[in-house]
């Protein structure tokens, strides 16, 4: 047999694959054949929803609105910087 073209090429393919042959020699080629795998169906966004309760909750979004004056209890930078030290001997803790 000889394979003239890709059309008679994927007819021998085709024939093999539907018969399991996994390898085949034609006209001093040797081909191995694999077996050919279905494509995964890719599944949507609207697929998921029905599994998982939780993709129908709608989600807040930010307006960029920030609010100028907030008051807080922090501490000053002063006190920051020496928050984890001790008073030297004879100085006054002013807590």
């Amino acid at each position: 047999m000889k394979i003239e073209d890709i059309k008679s090429l994927k007819q021998v393919l085709k024939l093999c694959r539907e018969n399991g042959v996994s390898a085949i020699e034609i006209d001093g080629i040797k081909l191995n054949i694999a077996l050919e795998t279905k494509k995964a169906k890719v599944r949507q966004v609207s697929d998921f929803s029905s599994d998982i309760p939780e993709a129908n909750i709608k989600v807040p979004q930010y307006n960029g609105e920030v609010a100028d004056d907030i008051t807080t209890d922090e501490l000053t930078p002063d006190q920051l910087l020496f928050y984890s030290s001790t008073p030297e001997p004879g100085q006054d803790n002013p807590q």
